[in-house]
Formats: C-alpha cells, structure tokens, sequence
C-alpha cells in the first residue's frame, strides 16, 4: 500500500517538473508575438528556448511512462476516453515543434511571421488542452463500471474544464514571461515586465475564483482537507507566491520572480494532487473511479519499477540542471545561440 502512494507522489512530481520546465517554453510561446515587436526581437526569443525544449518534453514522455508501468488501468483509461484530445494535444505539439526548428531557418520574413503565428497559437491549444485535462479529472467523468469513459471529446468541454483551461493559460502566460525577464534585455525585457505584473494580479483573481467553484460544483475533492484541516493551510500557499513574485518583480529581482512562479504552479499542483488522493480519475457515479489501488500493477512491478526509477531519474535531472547551467544567462542582441 505504502508503495502505491509512493508512485502517486512520484507521478506527481514527474508532472509538475514538467509543468514548470516546459510551461516556460509553452509561455514564451504564447507571447511570442506580443513581446517580440520585430523579427529579431522574436528570433531572440526563439534562441531563449531552443536548447531546452526538448529536454523539458521528456519529462512528459518519463510521467506518461511511468504512469503506464504503475498504473496501467489508468493509462489504458486515459488514453482511450482522452483520444480525440490526445491526437489533437500531439498534432499541436508537432506543429510547435516544426516552427521551432524551422523558424530561424526561412529566408523571407513573411515565412517566419507565418511559423511565428503557428509558435503562438499551438502553445496556446497545447496549454488549453492540458489544463481542460486537468480541469476533467478534478471534476470527475462519468465512468462505465468505475475504469472507462465513453463520453468522446466534446464532454470534456464543460464549464469547470473550460476554466481549468483558461486558468492554466494566464498561470503559463505569467510564468513565461517571467522567463523572458530572465533571459532577455532591453525592450523584450520591459514588455515581459508589464505582462508579468499584470498576470499575476490575474492570477490571484483566477485562483480565488478556482476555489469558489470547486465549493461549489466539485466539493468532493475537498473530503481530504475536511478531514484534516491541516491541509488548509495549502490554499494559502499559492497566494503567497504570487505575493512574493509581485514584490520581485516590483525590486527587478528576477531569478526570485521566476522562483515564485515555479513554486505557485508547484503549489496548485500539490493542492491538485492532495484534493485528487487516492485517484487518478475519480468518477461522478458511486463507483469511485480508479484509485491508486484498484488500477495499480502488482506489489513486484511497482517495487523494481521503483528501482529502475531510483537509478534513471537522477541522470534526467543531471541533464536537465547542465543543460540549464550551460546556456545560463541572459542573450545578447546579435547572439545566435540555437
């Protein structure tokens, strides 16, 4: 038992890394055409994420594996009721990485501005979709026989994922732009300042209007927290955050700024994970849905899963911390970095 729990939180944190790694990337990209004013304001904007965006993916590709070798009910689950979702959130995700690549490669700055638009709305979906996913399992699915979901695409499209949606937008539209203060000068830098500023009032606005609706449409992923109000003191965390990102933003101190960021989107994610336990998709019906229990390998598989982890995550997290120590800095006007 203590081994499924401890898969949950590694799931977990597998995600939320992700989150914070490529939701900076995803940001940028959704800003893409709002704080790049020129074409060399945009392909320096590109050399921000170039060398990292793909290492930020694989932390996706080690979550949805992981998720398989532990709880391979859920996956199946997932990955059949999700489908339709699913091929779109790949197609966006194919099409950012073509304009990425080949962006900076076009002669003619009509091509660019072309592959620039794609940059920006495919980050947009990409984010969109992940956050209605997010907003679906808080809320529930209607389960047949508590494991599959036969409801297709558009009853995924309710009022509470929608929110989940748009929340997830304006959290990564903050936090890439806490990215470009990071890595950008000068005029770039400016506008990704003010967009900051702004977000993270939105934000606070977003997260408070969050909890009101999870009282009132999905309280039942507040049954942990009732039972040990302890947990409350969670809720408070995120506002904290964005408290404290406001003020280094306000003192132009820009790694704690980006700090803030990471640890406010760490925090939904723990409040997230905390409301959800113990399941991965819970259902509307009195089944329950799939726990960490009834959708879980065999003790054996979990255990040497377990070790295999143990041994391979630590080489993802080395590259992950060299990769970011090498390109470190910010780019200079003129740099070609990727």
């Amino acid at each position: 038992m203590i081994l499924n729990s401890l898969w949950y939180v590694l799931i977990g944190i597998v995600f939320t890394v992700y989150i914070v790694l490529d939701g900076y990337d995803l940001g940028v990209g959704i800003l893409n055409r709002f704080l790049g004013k020129t074409d060399e304001e945009r392909k320096r904007l590109y050399y921000s994420v170039g060398p990292f965006w793909d290492g930020n993916e694989v932390w996706l590709l080690t979550g949805g594996g992981a998720l398989f070798a532990a709880f391979p009910v859920v996956y199946a689950s997932v990955f059949s009721g999700f489908y339709t979702a699913l091929i779109l959130l790949l197609f966006f995700l194919i099409l950012r990485i073509i304009s990425l690549e080949f962006r900076n490669k076009l002669e003619h700055e009509k091509n660019r501005l072309f592959f620039d638009n794609i940059f920006m709305i495919s980050s947009l979906l990409i984010v969109f979709i992940l956050g209605v996913a997010l907003g679906n399992i808080a809320r529930g699915l209607e389960l047949v026989g508590g494991k599959h979901y036969y409801g297709g695409f558009l009853g995924l499209l309710n009022p509470y994922s929608i929110f989940m949606g748009l929340f997830a937008v304006s959290v990564i539209i903050m936090h890439g732009s806490a990215y470009v203060m990071l890595k950008l000068e000068n005029e770039v830098y400016k506008r990704a300042m003010i967009i900051n500023k702004y977000f993270i009032f939105i934000n606070v606005a977003m997260y408070l209007l969050n909890l009101l609706l999870t009282i009132i449409f999905v309280h039942e992923r507040l049954s942990n927290y009732l039972e040990n109000p302890i947990l409350f003191v969670l809720l408070i965390l995120p506002l904290v955050f964005l408290f404290l990102s406001y003020l280094a933003n306000k003192s132009a101190k820009i790694t704690s700024n980006f700090l803030m960021s990471s640890l406010f989107i760490t925090s939904l994610m723990i409040i997230f994970g905390v409301g959800n336990y113990p399941y991965f998709l819970p259902s509307l019906d009195s089944s329950g849905g799939l726990d960490i229990y009834n959708s879980a390998s065999t003790p054996a598989t979990l255990r040497n899963m377990l070790i295999i982890v143990l041994l391979g995550l630590p080489i993802v997290v080395f590259y992950t911390v060299y990769i970011h120590r090498i390109f470190s800095g910010k780019i200079k006007e003129g740099e070609n970095l990727y």
